[in-house]
């Protein structure tokens, strides 16, 4: 090469055309290369893009499952909890009275034995009482269940604010209430809540605009004393409760084992009734009205009568309430009527006149739908006139609900049928419904007559002649009941009272005997 310069130009040349071959040929290689590369980075570019479009849209679609999920699980969480307080008010419903929300039989008879089985762990003793709203059905049927209710429902909240809190008081049924006095001391303790019950009721109550006062008779019963069985207290309780009733209305009383006997009594009465009246083996007795003055009988009363064949006879007014009890004080209603038409009539062959017959009616019966168009059959089947008739309702029964009454005794009156107040001077407004009733006979109650005095100064004696004297200027007939005396007749007539009714003159008879009073 040293010493051939052309040759080392040529053979420059042929190494510098070889490299650059060798180049062109790398070159072509690597941009062959770099080409594939770049087609493939475009290739996996695009491919990234697609998937990150596919992700998007994945990640989107996860994002509506995950809210429709938490949807999902929202809606469960709330009906999980719409069951759970569904099965919670049913389970309240279940063990609670749906009228005042207070506890039912079945609540109150569980948490009775679970305070025998305290008491019995403790070694304490504790109350049952039962309590029974005093002429809760009459209010009923006069003026409503609506009213009823409402008036059960103040009762209820009034027996609550007046008990403890570790107490119980509970809805049997009806208007019958039940309570549990736990922890008691003595059994002077259980009276103690009774009188503050019934002082709870005695504060007029307040429903639907009318103004009512209640009565309640209570029974009590105490553990061990009397029993240790729940079934055996409960039972105890409702002897001395009705045994309440039957001394007075608005009491208490403790349970003895003698009201065993009266209870079986009553069981016995309600079972042999329903065959007593539908086989008529009741009966009425007549009591004569007369007119001192006049020295004549003017009317007679009709009373009921029960000669039980292991009893002996039953009073009139146990009678009634066997019927009320019953249900069947409608369907004695209209046998009373049917035996005093009847019993007319056989008068009336014999010649024999009898004036006009008292009938005892209750406001239910009077309210019924049609019980004047029954009572005018009858009389038109018996060919008795309505003057021959004289209702007599207690002045117990009417209440507040003059407007009823009016509108009834207006209909009565207007086809001849007289209205006598019995017993009047013992209901609550006397005053406001003589202003409003059209009636035409006042029957003063004997409790007056029986208090009768000649000592001037006798405020008893000048109430009963504000009484008569009220009566006549109403023209009113007045009638004294319950005359047993001399002297109380004598009163009477003195103080301007001469229509008499009583033992003095005769006792209730039967028909027959009738036609031989002598006056």
């Amino acid at each position: 090469v040293q010493g051939n310069p052309q040759h080392l130009r040529t053979l420059t040349n042929s190494v510098l055309k070889n490299n650059q071959i060798h180049l062109n040929q790398t070159f072509v290689v690597l941009a062959g290369s770099l080409g594939c590369y770049l087609l493939l980075a475009i290739f996996i570019i695009r491919k990234l893009k697609q998937n990150s479009q596919q992700l998007g849209s994945f990640i989107i679609q996860l994002q509506g499952m995950n809210g429709e999920l938490e949807s999902e699980i929202i809606k469960r969480d709330k009906m999980a909890y719409q069951l759970v307080t569904l099965n919670d008010e049913l389970k309240f419903q279940a063990l609670h009275d749906v009228l005042t929300n207070l506890p039912n039989r079945r609540l109150f008879e569980d948490r009775l034995t679970a305070t025998i089985q305290s008491a019995k762990r403790k070694k304490t003793f504790f109350a049952v009482m039962l309590a029974d709203l005093d002429g809760f059905k009459i209010i009923n049927d006069t003026l409503g269940h609506a009213l009823g209710d409402s008036l059960l429902q103040e009762v209820a909240l009034r027996f609550s604010n007046t008990i403890r809190e570790m107490d119980t008081v509970a809805r049997l049924g009806g208007d019958e209430f039940a309570f549990i006095l736990t922890d008691l001391k003595q059994p002077s303790e259980a009276s103690i809540v009774a009188e503050r019950i019934i002082k709870a009721l005695n504060e007029t109550i307040h429903v639907k605009g009318h103004l009512l006062n209640i009565n309640v008779s209570i029974g009590i019963t105490t553990y061990p004393f009397d029993s240790d069985s729940g079934v055996e207290l409960l039972k105890n309780a409702d002897v001395a409760m009705y045994n309440s009733k039957n001394i007075s209305y608005g009491g208490f009383q403790f349970f003895r084992e003698e009201m065993n006997t009266i209870s079986k009594r009553e069981l016995l009465l309600r079972h042999d009734f329903v065959e007593a009246l539908n086989h008529q083996n009741l009966y009425l007795h007549y009591q004569p009205i007369i007119d001192k003055k006049a020295h004549a009988i003017i009317h007679f009363e009709a009373l009921l009568r029960w000669h039980h064949p292991q009893l002996g006879n039953i009073i009139p007014l146990e009678i009634l309430k066997l019927a009320e009890h019953l249900g069947l004080h409608l369907a004695l209603g209209d046998w009373v009527i049917q035996q005093v038409c009847r019993q007319l009539v056989l008068w009336q062959e014999q010649g024999f006149n009898a004036g006009s017959i008292c009938v005892n009616v209750t406001a239910h019966m009077l309210e019924q739908n049609d019980f004047i168009q029954k009572l005018q059959a009858i009389l038109l089947k018996s060919h008795i006139a309505t003057t021959n008739i004289i209702l007599e309702i207690t002045e117990a029964s009417l209440i507040t609900n003059t407007d009823t009454m009016t509108k009834i005794f207006k209909q009565l009156t207007a086809i001849g049928i007289r209205i006598a107040i019995d017993d009047f001077g013992t209901g609550y407004s006397s005053l406001n419904y003589l202003r409003h009733l059209p009636i035409q006979i006042l029957k003063i109650d004997q409790t007056f007559v029986r208090e009768l005095s000649t000592n001037s100064d006798d405020r008893n004696t000048n109430v009963t002649r504000a009484i008569i004297d009220l009566a006549k200027l109403l023209h009113l007939e007045v009638i004294a009941e319950g005359v047993e005396t001399s002297e109380q007749a004598t009163i009477l007539e003195k103080i301007g009272c001469s229509k008499m009714q009583g033992y003095l003159f005769s006792k209730a008879l039967p028909a027959e005997e009738c036609l031989h009073i002598i006056i």
